[in-house]
This record gives structure tokens, sequence and C-alpha cells, in this order.
């Protein structure tokens, strides 16, 4: 209760300018924090990773994430009374493929339901989901080729989706003969918070995130 506190009053509101790179990173990681809070440490700690190296000659943002510091010592302390939690804590090579296989169980379901031409909002989030918590796995080393091009094709398909959606154009299904795996220059804002719910895969390994799992996005327009 007291880390969801504090990301998201205080902490939220008081974010230095040269820390708003992360802000996206800390709003999913708030979201992912009461069904998902493994992930949602490691979002918030790829986060801290990415503060220090935006803000090292920023004083005001050294505190901001001294405190945000605090704030997953204390996750991780209430993380650890679970031992199964325990474990992926403290070996990282378990964090990695506990993190790692939540995101391709929310990409290949996103795929599927892409490539069988079946188009919603839902599918843009999931696809939006897996693509940064790719990303979040750089915390652990560099990205495999695999990997790295999934998280490009995650980000720009929730793109595409997104428009075409808002277009009432009917999406491509996979990708097109010229897709260039690059990362989108417009990034798909988080969807709103009061939208529905987004369905996850219903296969067993690994348990999905909810609704809740979605940040609110910067703009109530994000989705049509």
């Amino acid at each position: 209760v007291l880390c969801t506190f504090m990301l998201g009053s205080k902490m939220a509101s008081s974010l230095p300018a040269s820390l708003k790179g992360i802000q996206l990173y800390m709003s999913i990681s708030k979201q992912l924090e009461k069904h998902q809070p493994l992930l949602s440490y490691y979002v918030l700690m790829y986060a801290v990773q990415l503060g220090i190296q935006a803000s090292k000659q920023d004083p005001t943002a050294k505190g901001y994430l001294l405190n945000l510091m605090g704030v997953l010592e204390e996750k991780k302390k209430v993380l650890c009374r679970d031992p199964d939690m325990k474990e992926k804590l403290d070996n990282e090579i378990v964090a990695q493929s506990y993190v790692e296989d939540h995101a391709l169980s929310i990409f290949e379901a996103a795929d599927k339901k892409d490539r069988a031409a079946q188009f919603d909002k839902s599918m843009a989030k999931q696809f939006f989901l897996s693509g940064y918590l790719f990303e979040a796995l750089q915390q652990f080393g560099e990205l495999d080729s695999e990997i790295k091009e999934k998280m490009k094709y995650a980000k720009w398909k929730a793109v595409e989706i997104n428009k075409c959606l808002k277009s009432g154009i009917m999406p491509t299904p996979g990708p097109p003969g010229d897709w260039d795996p690059q990362e989108p220059s417009d990034p798909l804002p988080p969807p709103s918070s009061g939208e529905r719910p987004v369905p996850m895969p219903r296969h067993n390994p690994p348990p999905q995130p909810s609704a809740d799992a979605y940040p609110p996005g910067p703009t109530p327009s994000a989705y049509p």
C-alpha cells in the first residue's frame, strides 16, 4: 500500500523534467502493481536504470531516483515474503525468464489474433504492453536479435492498429512486405484507465495481467 501511494500521487506529480522519459514506465509499473507485482517491480527497476543514465547532472533528479530506489526496496521486502517470489528476485536468470515468458505470452496472444484478422483495441494494448516488457528485459543485459525484433514489431504493430482503427481502416494482418523493423517515431500512448477490460490469453502458463495492467494514457483519446 505504501509503495502504491508513493508512486501514484506524490512522486508522479513531482517528476523532474530530466526524468520525463521514465514517466511511461512508472505508469506501467503502477498499473501492473495490483495483479502482477513482480512485473511491476522489474518495470520500475528498468525505469530507475533509465533515469540514472538520463539525469547524471541533475541533483533534483538524483534525489528523486533515490526515493524511487527506496520504493523498490520496500516492494522487494514485501515480495520476498513469498518464497517463489524471492527466488525470482534473488536469481537474475530466473527473473529474466519470468519477465520474458510474460512478454512472449502476451505478444503471441496478440499476434495470433492479428493474423486471424480479429482486430480490436485490446489487441493493440497487448502489443503495446508486450513491447515495453521486452524493452524492460534490457536491465538483464543486451537483448538477443529475436527479442529485439519482437520488441520493435510489437510497438510498431500497436501504433499501426491504433491508427487504422481511429481512421476506420481495416489493418493488414501480420507484417506488410515492406515492414522496416525500426521503432515507431510516434509511439502509442498508453490506454485510458476508463476503458473496458482487456481479454488476456486463455492458456495456462504464465498468468496474465488483468485490464488494470494497462496504464492511463496522457490523452483520453489515445484509442478510438
